[in-house]
């Protein structure tokens, strides 16, 4: 990754890279993703096709145009409800931030979505056994040792 002050260092740079080592390397430059929202309690009617259309119809004071607001996907909680992921741009998260949005007869409160990456140490509950066995070399040969703190194992998968 190169760090650069204006656009036409990075023009400077890509062509001089793709000139040289065209076959070998490949420049791309970095660009900002639209942020991403989730709706949480989404009646069942509304599915990815239909979200965008039922979103605008229902919240028409929010002026949302088709081109500002994309349907990513569905997921369901631990408690069976349903929560819808939507695209949008800053200025229109903005906007929804600021309210509640109205889907068919419910109320679905807003906020950012953030993915989450789940890791060993997250997912599983380690015993101090384990934590003894991973210090003498014992561990499964599909994980290697990155990092330990106290009773937690951090492992990347190899």
């Amino acid at each position: 990754m190169i760090e650069v002050s204006s656009k036409e260092e990075i023009k400077r740079i890509s062509t001089s890279t793709t000139e040289k080592c065209g076959k070998e390397l490949a420049a791309k430059v970095q660009e900002l993703r639209n942020p991403r929202l989730v709706i949480c309690n989404i009646p069942e009617d509304v599915t990815l096709e239909n979200a965008t259309k039922t979103i605008r119809k229902h919240n028409s004071e929010l002026q949302l145009e088709k081109q500002n607001i994309m349907a990513k996907f569905t997921n369901r909680t631990k408690r069976n409800a349903r929560n819808l992921v939507i695209e949008v741009n800053s200025h229109t998260r903005k906007q929804i931030l600021n309210t509640r949005m109205n889907i068919g007869w419910v109320i679905c409160n807003v906020d950012d979505y953030i993915r989450e990456r789940k890791q060993m140490f997250q997912m599983y509950q380690i015993q101090p056994q384990a934590c003894r066995l991973q210090r003498r070399g014992d561990m499964s040969s599909l994980y290697r040792k990155t990092q330990t703190k106290g009773m937690h194992i951090i492992a990347e998968r190899l």
